[in-house]
């Protein structure tokens, strides 16, 4: 750093610095940059023409500055992609993994302030007030950022969707006055008052050099960084509005929103920009009052001019509002069953000021911590507008030998002393990173010119460590599973340098972060990829967790299980998947957080499998044999056909992505390829993985050969036709060959016999947690996902959690019977995301015979839960009135009775029938409700738990069967396929079909009752019906999910993906509409 400074005579300040700053995070062409900066003085108290005035006024100081900054604004390592752990179990061992978790930008370099800086100074003295003093200052700024460092969202389909880059030019400026007056002083006791105002405008000037606004970031050219961008509520529907309401799927007393379109629909371009979070003006006002070592401080603060989103007022929480209802059509607040406005800004009600004040008594530490009027305080939010300048000089400094001194050009990792909203003071760091008020990036570093007086001493910060450091798990490339200290952390992170002619190169240490390149460069870092993916793979029946109340409780699973023939709601529809079957027609929307959650889990698993795909041809990697890397390659390709499968039975065309993504090749142009270029890609991939795999799971828990097969056959079942035909015959002859080939040739056998001599039947032997596994005999199996209770990457399975009945404390059947779900061998608690529809239930009832003692396993007691046997842990009084006698335990009492004298009645129950069960919207509204046994186990000593860890067959022979049953019946081999279904329900011990039994509503109902909770139901759907008679077929047989439409037939594509492809516009799904970032 060079550093001039010049002084005449007390009058005329001059400064001038350059500065070469150098950090080794940034990209290798960027280390290093010169600043330059200049600041000039004028004391015009001093001037001789002053004259006599100086005995009021003592300072008069006009300050003007000009300078370049570089702030560096991220931490180390941002410019390197890295991995993260996504562990999973082998049995019951920990299988580490590893999947891509930061994309890294190579060439970032410094966001560049030009501050521009006009002030002054005053200070007037009067012994009229016992010697009081008043000073003041007046400070007009601007400040131009160029390549700002900012976290932007990108799209999902990258498979990441955060990156740092330089993007576009900001302002900030605005005018700030202060005034501090001493207004008493005695030997013992002194009053000081500070005032401040300052008015601020902040705006985006440019975004990425197009014109073009990004949506999904909300940056707006013209607007603060930080904005509301949401639907406006305009007012309430009322009760003659009924009609016009239902057009937008509203009703009375639902919030109303400006249609800004005018294309008489609520949609995703009706979002607008409503204010900023941030105030443009400030103000505070402090009095300090000082009685010998004790301090009194009065603190009044406010701002305006600001839009805030207040949850008291949206969620009528304290304060009750005088909401919308029949009797009271008030426009002031909606109904509150209008759950969706409450995520909305009101710009009628929203906050436009806030105030605030603070009063305390301290003891001071030193009386030479006095400070700044308007400084914030230790435990204060906020405080003062304080002054922009990023390079302010030549303000009451004391003279040493003619010159400036007490100067300090610092490089500080924070801005803690001086910030355009935030002021000086401890906490003024901490609030700067809250917010974006000054509409620069608050995460970066400042080039400060600090200053001292005689009546003020600012802390000064110190030259920050960039160092690294942090605990963290070691890889298996440098020394196996083990903490390393934070000593090795310190001597091998990045560090910085300062100085005009500093010597030797700036280093950077990526060694000490997980990278691809590290990890993909031996065999045992393929096999670590692998487990990563497959831990991706299980997350279908984990957690995913934003709810506010309950964790990690949603469930991808039910994208494809609820909502369709077999499966809907549930009585615990209040959130994820299931609050979208509740009502399709106002839930499923492009905003809906469970959707946006599925899309981005699946092109992140996407990119994992990519990431293994393109680098497993590296020549320099040593294999154990030359078939190793081959079958990397195909369980690689597999889990990649595996997401795409289900992103094109969800959303139907969608973004095709084949290569690893980097922070140098990420897209914001994305095209949705048609659905059958996917599949096309899809089939090529389980070729490869059917060619290249094992019958057996390369290690416990992974798929197999005949994964792939009963895929490929599914996918050829697909691309063959939908409906009645015409098919595809060379696509079907491929399906039945694949199926064909999976159950003749594979090891694999239908479980005929019984596992276990615990009471139930061979069809159910197979789920419970001791034969589940292959390596436990379940030769049915062809995938069997792993989880594990207390163990690193053992995960969370809510499948029994979604699945079985709401029990909220107990299930209460009939007068004075509560069951307790703390008895474990019902399987523990759950919380019904999802019931099985009466007419899935029914189907068993065609395929038994009860009068001829021929009852389906599949519908058993053994296979759906029709009972509860009393134990010491229920509570029971009154009298069984089936046996005329008092409840007692052993004693059954049967789900789903309509009334307390069936609660003990077999011949009524659903023991030998479904027919007595409540039909349409009363289907499966409580607990009292039958529910498959398959997932019915929790953790020992844990049935209150919402998670278990049993280990789950996800697939399974019978699937196979079915599929070659399907490609033979559109082949014209209606007998072959009798054949097929007669397999199963022979195992089964169900009535038999003949061939002119089967058709596809037959094939389509078997498939219900063999793999009922296990089937992707939503997606056997799709893939037979078109989108009429997928319609037609769900609403017949499911009374309770309501709205259901053709344009229900896919999910729309997430909002927030439409809004980042900015550079090129992405089209929604039909029936769903907002054009995005794209198209602005």
């Amino acid at each position: 750093m060079f550093r001039a400074n010049y002084e005449f005579d007390n009058r005329y300040l001059f400064t001038f610095t350059v500065r070469r700053d150098g950090y080794s995070g940034f990209g290798a062409n960027n280390k290093w940059g010169v600043f330059p900066s200049v600041a000039v003085g004028w004391n015009i108290a001093n001037e001789a023409f002053f004259g006599r005035a100086t005995d009021v006024m003592n300072v008069l100081k006009l300050r003007f500055s000009w300078g370049r900054n570089g702030n560096q604004a991220i931490s180390a390592f941002q410019t390197i992609s890295t991995l993260g752990s996504s562990d999973y179990v082998n049995g019951s061992n920990l299988a580490p993994g590893y999947m891509p978790d930061k994309l890294g930008t190579p060439d970032l370099t410094r966001e560049t302030p030009a501050a521009v800086h006009l002030g002054l100074d005053f200070a007037f003295l009067s012994s009229a007030f016992l010697n009081s003093r008043i000073t003041g200052e007046f400070n007009v700024y601007r400040n131009n950022t160029y390549d700002l460092l900012l976290e932007r969202s990108i799209s999902d389909v990258n498979g990441l969707d955060k990156i740092y880059q330089n993007i576009g030019k900001t302002r900030n400026e605005g005018i700030e006055v202060s005034l501090t007056s001493t207004n008493l002083r005695t030997k013992k006791f002194a009053w000081k008052t500070s005032f401040n105002i300052a008015f601020i405008r902040t705006q985006i000037r440019e975004i990425y050099g197009d014109g073009r606004d990004d949506i999904d970031n909300k940056w707006f050219i013209g607007y603060p960084i930080k904005v509301n961008y949401d639907y406006y509520i305009t007012g309430v529907w009322q009760l003659n509005e009924a009609n016009l309401a239902a057009q937008y799927g509203a009703q009375p007393g639902y919030a109303k929103y400006d249609d800004r379109n005018g294309n008489g629909t609520y949609d995703a371009d009706d979002r607008q920009v409503i204010g900023s979070p941030e105030p443009n003006v400030t103000w505070s006002l402090n009095n300090q009052f000082t009685y010998g070592p004790v301090d009194l401080i009065v603190y009044l603060y406010g701002a305006g001019g600001m839009v805030k989103y207040n949850p008291f007022y949206a969620k009528n929480i304290l304060v009750k509002h005088n909401y919308w209802k029949p009797d009271n059509p008030t426009n002031a607040y909606w109904s509150v069953e209008d759950g969706s406005a409450s995520q909305c800004i009101d710009a009628r009600q929203s906050d436009q000021r806030q105030l605030g004040g603070r009063g305390r008594l301290r003891q001071p530490v030193h009386r030479q911590q006095e400070r700044h009027a308007g400084q914030i305080r230790e435990g204060e939010l906020l405080a003062h507008q304080g002054h922009h300048a990023l390079l302010h000089a030549a303000r009451d400094l004391p003279l040493e030998g003619g010159h400036l001194a007490g100067q300090g050009l610092l490089l500080v990792q924070e801005p803690l002393d001086l910030h355009p909203v935030y002021g000086h003071g401890p906490r003024a760091g901490r609030a700067a990173r809250e917010t974006r008020a000054a509409g620069v990036p608050l995460r970066s570093q400042s080039l400060i010119l600090n200053r001292a007086s005689n009546h003020e001493n600012h802390r000064i910060p110190q030259i920050p460590d960039f160092r690294g450091g942090g605990l963290r798990r070691e890889s298996p490339f440098h020394g196996g599973m083990q903490r390393r200290s934070a000593d090795r952390a310190s001597r091998a992170a990045a560090h910085g340098r300062s100085g005009l002619f500093a010597r030797g190169g700036l280093r950077a240490h990526p060694e000490t972060q997980l990278t691809a390149d590290q990890v993909y460069s031996t065999e045992e870092g393929f096999e670590l990829g692998l487990n990563g993916l497959y831990s991706l793979a299980r997350q279908e029946r984990e957690g995913y967790g934003y709810t506010d109340s309950f964790g990690a409780t949603g469930l991808y699973a039910l994208m494809n299980i609820g909502g369709t023939d077999n499966y809907n709601c549930g009585a615990g529809a209040s959130g994820e998947f299931s609050a979208i079957y509740k009502n399709w027609a106002t839930a499923n929307v492009p905003t809906d957080k469970s959707l946006k959650a599925a899309f981005s889990w699946l092109y992140k698993t996407v990119l994992a499998a990519n990431t293994i795909i393109g680098r497993v041809g590296n020549p320099d990697i040593a294999w154990s044999s030359d078939e190793t890397p081959l079958r990397v390659e195909a369980e690689a390709r597999l889990i990649r056909a595996w997401a795409y499968r289900h992103l094109t039975y969800l959303w139907g065309k969608v973004p095709l992505s084949l290569v690893e993504t980097t922070g140098e090749n990420f897209r914001t142009d994305w095209v949705r390829e048609e659905v059958s270029v996917v599949r096309a890609q899809i089939i090529e991939d389980l070729k490869f993985a059917a060619d290249h795999m094992g019958w057996m799971p390369s290690q416990v828990g992974r798929a197999t050969k005949g994964v792939a097969l009963t895929y490929l056959a599914e996918m050829y079942l697909a691309e063959a036709g939908t409906g009645s035909g015409p098919f595809d015959e060379e696509l079907l002859r491929l399906a039945w060959e694949a199926a064909n080939k999976c159950i003749t040739e594979g090891p694999y056998r239908l479980i005929r016999e019984r596992m276990d001599n615990s009471q139930g039947c061979a069809f159910m032997d197979m789920f419970s947690p001791s034969n589940v596994n292959i390596e436990s005999g379940n030769t049915e199996a062809l995938w069997v996902m792993q989880w594990e209770k207390n163990v690193v990457g053992g995960g969370n399975n809510l499948m029994r959690f979604s699945l079985r009945p709401k029990f909220d404390t107990a299930d209460k059947l009939a007068s004075g019977i509560t069951i307790s779900y703390e008895d474990e061998s019902r399987g523990g608690r759950g919380f019904a995301r999802a019931a099985i529809t009466k007419w899935a239930l029914e189907l068993y009832d065609k395929s038994s015979d009860y009068a001829a003692g021929i009852i389906d396993d599949r519908g058993s007691e053994y296979a759906i839960a029709k009972y509860y046997v009393l134990t010491d842990k229920d509570t029971f009084s009154g009298v069984n009135a089936y046996t005329g006698e008092p409840w007692k335990i052993g004693d059954r009492v049967f789900i789903g009775a309509s009334k307390d004298a069936d609660a003990g009645n077999p011949e009524v129950s659903t023991l030998y029938g479904f027919a007595g069960l409540k039909s349409g919207s009363k289907e499966g509204d409580n607990s009292n409700w039958p529910y498959t046994l398959k997932y019915s186990f929790c953790d020992s000593g844990y049935p209150k738990n919402n998670e278990s860890h049993n280990d789950q067959v996800y697939m399974r022979l019978a699937e196979t069967y079915l599929l070659r049953a399907e490609a033979a019946y559109k082949r014209g081999l209606a007998g072959d396929a009798a054949n097929d279904i007669n397999e199963l329900r022979t195992r089964a011990h169900a009535l038999t079909v003949s061939e002119s039994d089967v058709t596809l509503d037959l094939i389509l109902e078997e498939r219900s009752r063999e793999l009922l909770g296990e089937e992707q139901r939503r997606y056997t759907l799709r893939r037979t019906l078109d989108a009429p008679a997928f319609v037609e077929w769900i609403t017949a047989r499911n009374g309770k999910d309501a709205g259901l439409s053709e344009r229900d037939y896919l999910f729309p594509i997430p909002q927030s993906v439409i809004d980042a492809n900015v550079s090129r516009p992405m089209e929604q799904n039909p029936g769903f509409t907002g054009s995005g970032s794209g198209s602005n």
